[in-house]
């Protein structure tokens, strides 16, 4: 399990939920038996089904240098990527081992870099040789995280509207094609006694019957193809209804803008002209 060394206010400044137990109080870190919280991963993997306030834990030497109490447990972050699944972890007093290079969390209203004056006079009132480095926002820490990660959705985004947009392109190119190949038939249809609003639902009405069978195979290959894009993905599902179904909208949406155009041309077809077609 991870080990972190926190005094008793992180949680709070943190928004770290506390699901069962306490957090810290004065004397947590005396031996011999210290007072620890862990998270819901740990408990959940140490003690499935049972109580974790009130057990004992221990270093994994086999003899026993140290033990501690379960008095708390709290909801499971991600402590080192925001891709990675939550890890087992400890939270120790920070008494317990106060190194030189902690964190100091601070949870404010508004605008947290309005504090930073106040924030390196309170530091410097307790120790003038105490540095103070590398302030950010939790928005800031997030950011540089994920900066690897937004980047490439963001060229898959933009390959993606490519893709779509020369989908649309060919699908125009296509239906205009079928159009014109069938301007002496829509001729005759129209000359005995086709209607306009009917030659446009026969166009785009066969349209869609192929974009039916386009859609069903592509699906079959989202479907499929899940297990590539998993790895890019976290806090969702590759096969997220919700999503599939907004990409089928936007799809639908695409072929339909990119045939109603042909279809409209055919259904303004002059059935004169249409018979003379060659």
């Amino acid at each position: 399990a991870a080990g972190s060394f926190v005094s008793p206010d992180y949680f709070r400044a943190m928004g770290i939920t506390l699901l069962a137990g306490r957090t810290f109080q004065p004397g947590d870190e005396r031996l011999p038996v210290q007072r620890v919280v862990v998270n819901r991963t740990l408990a959940e993997r140490c003690w499935p089904g049972q109580q974790a306030l009130g057990q004992r834990i221990h270093d994994h030497t086999g003899r026993a240098e140290w033990s501690a109490e379960v008095v708390g447990i709290v909801e499971s972050t991600r402590q080192q990527r925001a891709d990675q699944v939550p890890k087992s972890e400890i939270y120790w007093p920070y008494a317990v081992n106060p190194w030189h290079g902690a964190y100091l969390v601070v949870r404010a209203t508004g605008n947290p870099k309005l504090l930073v004056p106040a924030l390196r006079g309170a530091v410097a009132a307790l120790d003038p040789s105490l540095p103070l480095t590398d302030i950010q926002t939790m928005g800031e820490v997030l950011n540089r995280a994920t900066h690897g990660r937004r980047f490439l959705i963001t060229l898959i985004a933009l390959f993606g509207g490519l893709i779509l947009s020369l989908a649309m392109s060919g699908i125009y190119g296509m239906v205009c094609y079928q159009v014109a190949q069938r301007t002496r038939e829509i001729g005759i249809r129209m000359a005995l006694g086709a209607g306009r609003d009917q030659v446009f639902r026969l166009v785009l009405g066969q349209t869609l019957r192929l974009l039916g069978v386009g859609l069903g195979l592509g699906l079959a290959s989202a479907i499929g193809g899940a297990s590539i894009t998993r790895s890019l993905l976290y806090l969702t599902s590759a096969s997220n209804v919700l999503y599939l179904g907004l990409g089928i909208c936007l799809v639908f949406a695409a072929t339909l803008a990119a045939a109603l155009v042909p279809a409209w041309r055919a259904a303004k077809v002059n059935p004169v002209v249409a018979l003379r077609y060659e």
